[in-house]
């Protein structure tokens, strides 16, 4: 009876951990690091489009070519980056 209760309770720990396991993969897939987009980027930060427009080519961004000829390149704004210089370029009165 004993080895049974024991042998479930391994059997359990293992299953357990297997599942936390599973579910810190899928969180640190899902975490975003950049905002792919000036739209998604504005809608994030709260700033609207009108006043991401005027801030976007200050704020740290990386220029990613275009894979075929003709496109334009796409920007990209790494989320930790636009969050400090936010953080930094800030008054507040």
């Amino acid at each position: 009876m004993t080895n049974n209760l024991n042998d479930s309770l391994a059997d359990l720990d293992k299953v357990l951990t297997e599942v936390i396991l599973n579910v810190r993969s899928i969180q640190e897939s899902q975490q975003r690091l950049v905002y792919k987009s000036d739209a998604e980027a504005a809608e994030k930060t709260g700033f609207g489009r009108d006043r991401w427009e005027r801030i976007r080519t200050l704020v740290p961004h990386i220029r990613v070519p275009a894979k075929e000829a003709g496109k334009s390149d796409s920007i990209v704004y790494p989320i930790d980056g636009v969050r400090e210089w936010l953080r930094d370029h800030q008054e507040f009165y």
